[in-house]
């Protein structure tokens, strides 16, 4: 399970999540100022300065290069 802490409005936001979603990945989808604060989110990953930020389970993937990255690691051909 993948847990994403974005925010409302945000493209890359979108795009994590479409990613998820478009390979049938399990995440649950947190908010900004809706789910959690700054604050707490400050407190997971001390100095964080942009959304969306991932985790696989309780493990820090980071923001959404590095989600495609893990989701997308594995693959050798061209994406269609």
């Amino acid at each position: 399970m993948y847990y994403v802490y974005g925010a409302k409005d945000s493209r890359a936001t979108n795009r994590a999540e479409f990613i998820l979603y478009t390979t049938k990945t399990p995440y649950r989808l947190f908010l900004l100022n809706k789910d959690y604060t700054i604050k707490q989110l400050g407190s997971l990953i001390p100095n964080v300065k942009t959304v969306p930020q991932v985790f696989k389970q309780s493990i820090h993937i980071g923001g959404l290069k590095e989600l495609y990255d893990e989701l997308y690691s594995d693959y050798k051909g061209e994406l269609l």
